[in-house]
């Protein structure tokens, strides 16, 4: 007997991603979500965004260091000012690891 039952049509779907994602990639990924999994809405929110409201501020600089690269949003009022975004690839933690490695050698 199967007990499983597929509720994602009751619930809506939010997305965080990124300042610098494609809006062809935003597309696709909504062509997924709507037809594959049958979702009744879906939102995307900037992760700086998020972060922001998550400390309960609508203006913020928000700085993510990934493991990649390191990325400076700046969010005005809730809205990401995209001319003032800047992704350094060169300052991940991949890169402060190894230098880290370097030294200790």
């Amino acid at each position: 007997m199967d007990t499983s039952v597929d509720y994602s049509h009751h619930h809506p779907l939010l997305m965080l991603d990124k300042s610098h994602t494609p809006p062809a990639l935003r597309q696709r990924l909504l062509e997924i979500m709507f037809e594959t999994h049958n979702l009744p809405s879906v939102f995307f929110l900037r992760d700086a965004i998020a972060a922001c409201y998550a400390v309960g501020r609508t203006t913020a600089t928000v700085v993510d260091v990934g493991y990649s690269g390191t990325m400076v949003t700046p969010v005005y009022e809730g809205f990401v000012e995209r001319s003032g975004v800047l992704r350094n690839n060169a300052c991940g933690a991949r890169n402060i690891e190894e230098r880290v490695l370097e030294m200790m050698d």
